[in-house]
């Protein structure tokens, strides 16, 4: 309906009717985008895809095991806790296979300080326990539990199923990963009232030792090191597609 023609009709007729006036002010969805540059399975630097020089801002640093000794297992010495079944299945002739247990993700910030942390707490043993990753955030007052993670492989699907849940939000999220394919996870509560676009993640296939793109929104970083456990989470995906495929 024209409005103007509208009101110049009123007018003529003497006619006042009251007037609605209607501003709509779209948010824009403002993404901050970070990339690794290399593996989660080792020591990168990452940076912002928006900064042109792309210095690093963080830098993430993989361990896993005791000690160096756990990071590899061998028929004549192996890992001590490990039961008879994973014994079996790590131990094949005389091939060193690695051992998925104790991984961890932390980043850190410009000057080296830990700020995030993804600790697998709980190997992946098939048809037995899943995978399970807690991460933590770097508080005032020391480490506070920032999410939960957890994947498994479930008949009759072949991908791996992957799990989070943020402390603070009551609702989880799940993902079925194509270990062969990857692709992208994200988080995005159009359904509810936390509303909108949280964080996406790449994610490479088995054993591809890809480089992983993180998507936050802007919303919920209010100083750099917020983005830090969204990374830790990132790499713990990552690293779940390894650490939740066969031994055989």
């Amino acid at each position: 309906m024209d409005l103007d023609k509208k009101a110049k009709k009123e007018n003529r007729l003497g006619v006042s009717y009251p007037q609605l006036q209607v501003s709509v002010h779209v948010e824009p969805d403002t993404r901050i985008s970070l990339k690794f540059t290399g593996s989660p399975k080792g020591n990168v630097e990452i940076y912002c895809m928006e900064d042109p020089i792309r210095r690093p801002i963080f830098r993430s640093t993989f361990t896993w095991g005791p000690g160096p000794e756990a990071n590899l297992v061998q028929p004549d010495k192996p890992a001590k806790g490990l039961n008879s079944w994973m014994l079996q299945q790590l131990c094949l002739g005389e091939k060193k296979v690695e051992l998925r247990s104790g991984w961890s993700v932390t980043i850190r910030n410009t000057s080296g300080s830990p700020v995030a942390v993804a600790s697998m707490l709980v190997p992946y043993v098939p048809k037995m326990q899943p995978l399970a990753w807690l991460i933590e955030q770097l508080g005032e007052d020391g480490w506070v539990p920032w999410g939960r993670l957890a994947a498994w492989h479930a008949a009759p699907d072949t991908g791996i199923h992957v799990r989070f849940e943020k402390v603070t939000c009551a609702q989880e999220v799940e993902w079925l990963v194509n270990p062969n394919q990857g692709g992208t996870l994200s988080i995005d509560y159009q359904s509810s009232r936390r509303g909108g676009f949280v964080f996406s993640a790449s994610v490479g296939s088995e054993g591809s030792r890809s480089l992983p793109t993180v998507e936050v929104s802007a919303k919920h970083i209010k100083c750099v090191e917020d983005a830090a456990p969204f990374l830790a989470l990132a790499g713990a995906i990552n690293l779940s597609v390894d650490a939740c495929q066969r031994f055989i």
